[in-house]
């Protein structure tokens, strides 16, 4: 493919069940993204039991950055070794951290060294995004389906964000923290056996083309994003959305609390509708990159995304901003998708994990950037100005591109 506007056939779940190896590696999403919050909410619920909200914070902290920092170096086992089998290695290996956080839970063990293991966890988590999204193009066999994976993945992750935390908040209702990450355990255990289904195309396999200066190699991804001028601005565009959706986690408690009353539940209504509007913008993603190609989609992506959370800050009551805020999320995954695909498609498939390992380290350091961009922009303008701003960062960007190919 030598052109970035790629327009494909409209993606069909025949697509993707008629390849075994697709739907393998769609499992394989499915368990981890389904492990995730039960594994996290369990974690905060135990350091908040023994130190409080600081001891909360102090692991969001230190299961983020040591992620974010390793994320790019550690993406080179993806274009080293079969992406397969670092999948499954990761997958593996998260399970058994957490198996080992479930003891130490259950031990009542010390905090530094529950701290250690989710650090350790959440390493491993970075290098299996990579891993799955240079996966992709080496099973799909069309632009079409690798559009239709990247859909239905959208439609995964949106279901996770709705149905993940309230299983979470279930289970946890039910059973202690270590019995819920016992279960995010064995959901990645099962991610690790779809993943051992997977079955790449013979030709696919780059691994024995690495054979530079090791030193090249480690930075190779960020050379790519850096200085190619089809990827740079496509990883701005997803970094600045994370930068936004940040500030966006700190402003909807804000609103859901103050500005409409509606207690603690209210944060969980907020996010719900943004989790529920994803899982449609997941359905109509793969359908209008077919209409309108991959270049178009992401600008359509990028305004649908923001200019509905300006209208919520702007708009009266509460009825409106929240359906406004559930076509922000369907703008968040018709943005991911096109953003995605023409990731895989016009980066060297050499070295496609590790620039996907640059692009998962700048999203983890987006969302905390974001987070504390949230909180200065509430204190200067308040709720709905914040909400207004940072309804406007993504739209501003994609429109600065609009008259020239991405």
């Amino acid at each position: 493919m030598t052109t970035l506007d790629v327009v494909a056939a409209p993606p069909t779940r025949r697509r993707l069940t008629a390849n075994p190896s697709l739907l393998c590696l769609q499992l394989t999403l499915l368990f981890l993204e389904a492990s995730a919050p039960a594994y996290a909410a369990a974690l905060l619920v135990y350091a908040f039991e023994r130190g409080g909200a600081s001891a909360a914070g102090l692991l969001m902290v230190v299961t983020m950055a040591p992620a974010a920092l390793v994320a790019p170096f550690a993406a080179i086992l993806v274009d080293r070794l079969p992406r397969r089998r670092v999948l499954m290695a990761a997958a593996v290996s998260r399970g058994m951290l957490l198996a080992g956080a479930a003891a130490l839970m259950a031990a009542g063990a010390s905090a530094p060294a529950m701290y250690c293991l989710a650090a350790a966890a959440s390493i491993v988590a970075r290098i299996g995004f990579p891993a799955r999204a240079a996966l992709l193009p080496d099973v799909a066999s069309s632009e079409a389906e690798l559009t239709a994976a990247n859909s239905l993945g959208g439609v995964i992750e949106s279901s996770a964000s709705v149905g993940g935390p309230a299983l979470a908040g279930g289970l946890l209702a039910l059973a202690s923290p270590a019995f819920v990450v016992v279960s995010a355990s064995l959901l990645a255990f099962a991610a690790a056996a779809t993943a051992a289904g997977v079955r790449p195309r013979a030709s696919a396999d780059v691994s024995a083309t690495l054979r530079g200066n090791q030193r090249a190699e480690l930075l190779e991804g960020f050379r790519i994003v850096l200085t190619d001028p089809r990827i740079r601005p496509v990883v701005g565009i997803l970094t600045l959305q994370l930068v936004a959706f940040g500030a966006l986690a700190v402003i909807l408690v804000e609103l859901a609390v103050r500005d409409f009353a509606l207690g603690g539940g209210g944060v969980g209504l907020l996010n719900g509708a943004m989790g529920a509007g994803g899982v449609l913008g997941g359905v109509v993603a793969g359908r209008l990159v077919a209409r309108v190609g991959t270049d178009a989609a992401l600008r359509v992506g990028g305004l649908l995304w923001g200019l509905p959370l300006v209208a919520a800050g702007l708009a009266p009551g509460i009825a409106v901003p929240v359906a406004l805020l559930a076509v922000a999320g369907a703008g968040s995954v018709v943005l991911d998708v096109p953003g995605y695909t023409l990731l895989q498609a016009l980066a060297p498939r050499e070295a496609l994990g590790r620039v996907f390992g640059v692009l998962e380290s700048l999203l983890v350091g987006a969302v905390a950037v974001g987070s504390v961009l949230g909180g200065l922009l509430i204190s200067e303008l308040g709720t709905r100005g914040a909400l207004v701003v940072v309804g406007a960062l993504v739209p501003v960007a994609v429109c600065r591109r609009w008259s020239r190919p991405v």
